[in-house]
């Protein structure tokens, strides 16, 4: 998983697809279980062009109410609220193909986001990490 961030533009969470589904398999596991708290770092190896930079990792925090989706001072998403929100968010990052994205704000039933979440990009390009990869080696 990388995030990159810049202030004007939307953040993106981006991964392949194996890797993608297998993050989303976590979330499941964690929104399931008895704990409160997830913290999973992000790749932050390579340039983050054409986005000023990487965020270290998501935090999932079980809450209350609306999810907020907002940015730690330690530059981590952190995304809380409750359960059933969490879940409606997490199924966004299930993927059936590659080379395709989500914007899980864009479903939005009443409760579901609290106004001033930021919004986030969550995408599947499988060639790109790749890429990537072969370029780090």
């Amino acid at each position: 998983m990388r995030i990159y961030f810049s202030s004007d533009q939307t953040p993106v969470l981006l991964d392949s697809l194996q890797a993608m589904n297998a993050l989303y398999q976590r979330l499941e596991a964690f929104l399931s279980s008895g704990e409160q708290h997830i913290r999973l770092e992000a790749d932050r190896w390579g340039s983050p062009d054409p986005y000023d930079e990487f965020l270290g990792g998501l935090e999932m925090q079980k809450g209350e109410g609306a999810l907020m989706v907002s940015m730690m001072p330690s530059r981590w998403l952190h995304i809380m609220g409750a359960v059933h929100n969490l879940k409606r968010y997490v199924s966004h990052f299930h993927f059936d193909e590659d080379n395709i994205h989500h914007h899980p704000e864009n479903v939005s039933p009443d409760g579901y986001i609290q106004p001033g979440s930021l919004s986030l990009i969550i995408e599947v390009c499988s060639g790109w990490i790749e890429d990537l990869r072969l370029a780090q080696h």
